[in-house]
């Protein structure tokens, strides 16, 4: 699972591979249940972090990003989606930021 669009980095080379590296999710208090669920209250800060790639083939291979971006979440947009599979949700809140408008998904 992952995004692709292509980007210029600051050096003139291209990238199209964005994949989620990490999700943290805040909770103020409380602790995480069975199967994900949180008990407690969700605290107000959240964050995805995605690596790019030169592209798909050069991330299976194990290389170096070639560039890493964090953005910030509402944690109350995250756990309004199924926590099954929470790297699903996170490419879906990604797909709705104006940095990854024209993606699809891979």
């Amino acid at each position: 699972m992952a995004l692709q669009k292509t980007t210029e980095l600051d050096n003139g080379t291209s990238s199209n591979y964005w994949r989620v590296a990490s999700i943290s999710i805040e909770v103020s208090r409380g602790d995480i249940g069975d199967r994900g669920s949180i008990r407690g209250d969700i605290g107000d800060c959240g964050s995805i972090r995605v690596e790019l790639y030169k592209d798909e083939s050069a991330r299976r291979a194990g290389k170096t990003p070639t560039n890493a971006s964090n953005f910030t979440i509402s944690p109350t947009d995250f756990m309004q989606s199924p926590l099954d599979n929470p790297y699903a949700t996170a490419y879906a809140l990604l797909k709705v930021r104006p940095e990854f408008a024209d993606s699809t998904d891979v």
